[in-house]
């Protein structure tokens, strides 16, 4: 029996012997009240209390012998014509036992409710047996209302199984197991929250499951940082992205620092707006930008398109190649594609913006070192012999026309059409046969950009 029915109702006649007992004796004093009846009450509790005694605290003991601390009452009776008295006699040790756990509950509920994150506990049928004043707030509803229900009587029913499930998951992984995992929840006020879910199991004074705890940490504003924070990250690599090749950028990423890569082939292109400076005095330098702006737009897209890569541009001019970072057999057709692309794309735009604009263009192939140097404004560039000696074709060459090295034409002469324009003085090379690039024989270079 529990302390809580520890107390003991005796009959006793006028000669102070028991004449009969509840259930409560038994448990009080001898295993059967049939062995209290006849036996004199100062053999269970000493100096009882007399007649109109209030409550006394008394001595007693067992049949067994063993000590007890007492509260007894006594009452007189007449039953059939006999005087009796009627003793109710409490166990003091237990009723205290009781105040203390009471006061005990009470305190743990206090700290409950002073914790800020909704705390709940369950039993092992899913049944709550509490809650702090947090997760009344959370559910909207009051202890009282809580307790004796399962959480599918304060939530939706899928809502519900879901929760009932991980219950369930951490119940059958005995004492000891605790159950963490992240949900979105809405609270009484339909506002969305993340949460953190902390459950663990709990065991009665025998060691024996007798449920879960849990508690919901609220990250929602930790998950706003971590979503902008990604977005950041996926802005910042955009841009780098966007001004690197991707595969640069990610070597970058993974270790920064210098990259310089020799490439034993490669084809260099630069185009520059002729006229550049005319303009910039006729025009405002937000209109300048803006017709800038849909020229090398323009070349941006035909770059993609051919699979070259933009190097930069420099004030009016613009450097693409192919073969790096990436190598590539087709570098040298690519470059040419991509040439013959911007030249026909100038025509148009000069029609849409109403400004004249011609190009001159010079490409080159030949070893170059591409790579990434200094630590900030990053910039993947170009070095070497044909680097140079591309920019000498562009500004030695021919308004209107894509001036060309002799190894180009070479490479290229049984697909693209040339123009021999014969030996001319290149500054800081001397003397070079160049061409000019007409055409692909019988194609159209947009077409060849579709086939790619």
């Amino acid at each position: 029996m529990s302390s809580a029915n520890r107390v003991a109702t005796l009959c006793v006649d006028a000669d102070g012997r028991i004449s009969s007992a509840d259930a409560g004796a038994e448990a009080l004093f001898v295993d059967s009240r049939e062995a209290l009846r006849g036996r004199p009450l100062v053999d269970f509790v000493e100096l009882p209390p007399e007649e109109g005694d209030p409550e006394r605290a008394c001595k007693g003991r067992t049949a067994a012998g063993a000590s007890l601390a007492l509260t007894v009452t006594r009452t007189r009776h007449v039953l059939g014509g006999a005087d009796v008295s009627l003793f109710v006699i409490r166990d003091a040790a237990a009723a205290a036992s009781l105040s203390n756990q009471s006061d005990e509950l009470h305190f743990l509920q206090t700290v409950l409710d002073a914790i800020p994150a909704p705390v709940f506990y369950k039993n092992t049928e899913g049944i709550y047996l509490g809650c702090n004043r947090a997760f009344e707030v959370y559910r909207g509803l009051v202890r009282e209302d809580l307790v004796g229900r399962s959480v599918f009587g304060i939530a939706p029913r899928d809502l519900a199984q879901a929760y009932f499930e991980a219950d369930a998951q951490l119940l059958a992984e005995g004492p000891g197991a605790v159950q963490t995992y992240e949900a979105r929840v809405m609270y009484a006020d339909k506002s969305q929250h993340d949460v953190i879910f902390y459950k663990a199991n709990f065991t009665n004074r025998e060691g024996e499951l007798a449920g879960l705890v849990g508690t919901l940490l609220d990250i929602t504003g930790r998950k706003e940082v971590e979503r902008q924070l990604a977005a950041a990250k996926e802005d910042s690599e955009r841009l780098l992205r966007s001004v690197l090749p991707e595969s640069i950028a990610t070597r970058l990423k993974k270790s920064p620092g210098v990259i310089a890569d020799s490439f034993p082939e490669a084809t260099v292109l630069f185009a520059d707006v002729v006229g550049f400076t005319t303009l910039a005095a006729r025009m405002s330098a937000a209109e300048l930008v803006r017709v800038l702006n849909m020229v090398f737009s323009r070349f941006d897209a035909i770059a993609a398109d051919f699979g070259a890569e933009k190097i930069k541009t420099i004030g009016d001019a613009y450097m693409v190649v192919a073969g790096v970072p990436e190598e590539r057999a087709d570098h040298v057709e690519v470059v040419a594609d991509v040439g013959l692309a911007m030249r026909t794309a100038i025509r148009e735009v000069t029609a849409q913006a109403g400004v004249p604009m011609e190009l001159r263009l010079g490409m080159h192939t030949g070893p170059v070192v591409a790579g990434v140097i200094g630590t900030h404004k990053f910039l993947y560039d170009l070095w070497g012999d044909t680097v140079n000696t591309a920019s000498r074709m562009e500004s030695h060459g021919v308004v209107g026309e894509i001036q060309v090295s002799e190894v180009v034409r070479e490479r290229l002469a049984d697909r693209f059409a040339f123009a021999d324009r014969g030996v001319v003085a290149i500054k800081g090379k001397g003397d070079m046969r160049t061409f000019l690039l007409q055409g692909r024989l019988g194609d159209d270079p947009l077409a060849a950009a579709r086939e790619r």
